[in-house]
């Protein structure tokens, strides 16, 4: 009878090694009814590594996502969710949703936005998880440029879900993309009232600032100078994007004729306050603004600070950007961010600071980071190799992808540094050509018209009832931003006034 017993304890014992020997999905089973959870792991990696079982793929991709989770390695097990999903969508239905969270915790839903996107059709899913799975895919066909199929997606959101505004927002900006202006201010306006209806809407404040911003600019793609102008001045002074929506209404008052508006706006911009952001187009724009009001000494002022100072931005970036890869360009991206010296001009990274998609990148990675510590310090064994090699390349992979982002931006700046500063020259040779035009009229006329500059001097003394002149002495106080005034008309002769924006 002890025989016995020793013989069947020997059998049970020598289970999941006899399993082994036959290889395939039941070597996982039965390590893991034995409580083998590493073994059960390993035996997955072996059956993830062999094709001819690839008919076993989708529901070891599945348990492996499982078992990495319960070892303290979330973001290995969010690598191998996504390969389930993309293997076997609709078996992973009823996981969706806490992936997503998963995702979300990890700071990369990113990673599910190629795999979600191909397989919106799957069964069984609530409306939140069908609403949210849908606007994380549509989000990823948008940075892709895929913008119909982005559109298409977003239909799948349900009104009353938690993501509704955000996929509300998001149709308004890919059908702004698409030159539908019309069509878009709908779906912003929707998405501004549904976050303000939440009871509970992250960063509200700051969503609203977002989507008045892109009204503003959808108006203004539209023509529509008056709304677009409107829009940018709802922005919050306190928001981060205040400066450029008084920068791009700048733009709007420019293209509405009235030079004076814009010239008072981008007055905010020459302030101290700014002093080292990246407004090139601004210092430009100011000189064809006064260059449209024939004050042709004041824009050759202009014209000249703005070479001055770009030039040389022009031409670091020119130098620096052969030496920089993708990963180079993101540790420089994030040193600037953190406060540290950058190797790319400081001013042209500044928008960085308050890129969402970017900021994910660097909480993502340093996940990442933190996961591969663990692992190197974790037994060497097969799905610890799997685990380490996944969580690598997907860091690689955001590093790569972000980093191509900064190049991209800092080869765009280059390019139209480059344009703006020979518009810059072409529009000194237009202005000598107006003054001597002027000129030449004036040996006819007798009269060299600069319009009433001693009236102007005389009204600027005149302090009407109830106020006290106050010579500006060099002092800009915060509070003035935004409120500036410039009382400037055209010196122009009327046979010569331009006054039309282009």
């Amino acid at each position: 009878m002890i025989r016995k017993l020793t013989l069947a304890a020997a059998l049970v014992l020598a289970a999941p090694a006899m399993a082994a020997d036959e290889g395939g999905y039941a070597t996982y089973e039965l390590a893991l009814r034995a409580g083998q959870l590493e073994n059960a792991a390993d035996a997955l990696v072996a059956v993830l590594e062999d094709p001819e079982q690839a008919a076993d793929h989708g529901k070891a991709w599945r348990a492996i996502a499982t078992l990495l989770e319960t070892q303290g390695l979330p973001y290995a097990s969010l690598v191998a969710w996504s390969h389930a999903i993309a293997t076997d969508a609709q078996s992973t239905a009823g996981d969706i949703a806490k992936v997503m969270d998963l995702a979300a915790s990890l700071s990369d839903e990113e990673i599910l936005g190629p795999v979600l996107g191909s397989n919106v059709g799957i069964q069984g899913l609530d409306a939140p998880t069908r609403s949210r799975m849908a606007y994380v895919a549509a989000r990823h066909q948008l940075r892709r440029g895929n913008l119909g199929t982005a559109l298409g997606i977003l239909m799948m959101v349900e009104e009353g879900t938690p993501v509704f505004a955000h996929a509300m927002a998001l149709r308004g900006v890919v059908l702004a993309n698409q030159g539908r202006h019309a069509d878009a201010v709908t779906p912003l306006v929707t998405a501004q009232a549904a976050a303000r209806q939440a009871a509970d809407f992250p960063e509200a404040d700051r969503f609203d600032d977002v989507v008045e911003l892109n009204i503003a600019r959808t108006y203004y793609g539209a023509g529509n100078w008056t709304q677009a102008i409107e829009w940018f001045n709802r922005v919050d002074r306190k928001s981060e994007y205040w400066a450029q929506a008084q920068f791009e209404r700048a733009w709007a008052h420019f293209r509405n004729d009235d030079m004076q508006q814009a010239l008072a706006a981008l007055h905010t911009h020459d302030t101290p306050f700014f002093d080292g952001w990246y407004w090139p187009e601004a210092d430009l724009l100011r000189a064809y603004a006064l260059f449209t009001l024939c004050k042709f000494g004041s824009a050759t002022a202009e014209i000249n600070e703005f070479v001055e100072t770009y030039t040389p931005v022009s031409e670091a970036l020119g130098s620096q950007l052969g030496a920089l890869d993708e990963a180079a360009a993101f540790a420089d991206a994030r040193t600037f961010v953190e406060g540290g010296t950058p190797k790319l001009p400081p001013m042209m990274l500044r928008d960085f600071r308050h890129d969402d998609r970017f900021a994910e990148a660097v909480a993502g990675t340093d996940k990442a980071k933190e996961e591969l510590a663990k692992l190197a310090k974790m037994t060497d064994r097969p799905f610890v190799r799997a685990a380490r090699e996944w969580v690598t390349d997907r860091r690689d992979e955001r590093v790569a992808e972000e980093g191509a982002r900064v190049l991209d931006r800092a080869r765009k700046a280059r390019a139209e540094l480059s344009q703006t500063l020979q518009a810059a020259e072409i529009t000194r040779v237009d202005m000598l050509q107006m003054q001597a035009e002027m000129y030449e009229r004036a040996t006819e006329t007798g009269k060299l018209d600069f319009g009433d500059q001693i009236g102007k001097l005389r009204n600027l003394r005149k302090a009407r009832k109830g106020y006290r002149v106050w010579p500006y002495q060099g002092e800009v106080w915060a509070d003035e931003l935004g409120w500036f005034t410039v009382d400037a008309r055209a010196d122009c002769p009327e046979s010569l006034a331009e006054g039309k924006a282009r």
